[in-house]
């Protein structure tokens, strides 16, 4: 997914192994984002991925130190988006993870409007 977003990267443990849920939620704030790639790893392992807004279950082999990443790609009519990450073990109501994130376009290119005048 192409974006000119920044990346958000946020770590969270597993005390022990086990079946655990990643969630993705577009809060449509202001409007929905127009893509998001979310990766799930340990190590150099991807354990993990979404393509849009839902939930993944992944088998998390080993305790340890879990990463994910979100590239939010804002629509380009809204220019700014907000998603909402969660992380817990299946079954569990209580998250290992949670946090809220934002992207937005940078403005964009103003025409160039200015004119040359000639005196005569």
């Amino acid at each position: 997914i192409a974006s000119a977003t920044t990346p958000s990267e946020r770590s969270f443990e597993v005390a022990s192994p086990g079946q655990h849920v990643v969630e993705f939620t577009d809060l449509r704030i202001p409007a929905a984002l127009a893509g998001v790639r979310l990766a799930v790893t340990f190590g150099t392992t991807v354990v993990a991925t979404l393509d849009a807004a839902g939930t993944r279950t992944f088998d998390a082999s080993s305790a340890g130190t879990y990463v994910v990443r979100v590239v939010p790609r804002p629509s380009d009519s809204a220019r700014a988006g907000a998603y909402e990450v969660a992380v817990r073990r299946a079954g569990a109501t209580t998250s290992l993870l949670q946090f809220t994130g934002g992207a937005s376009l940078p403005p964009p290119a103003l025409p160039d409007t200015r004119r040359i005048i000639e005196a005569d």
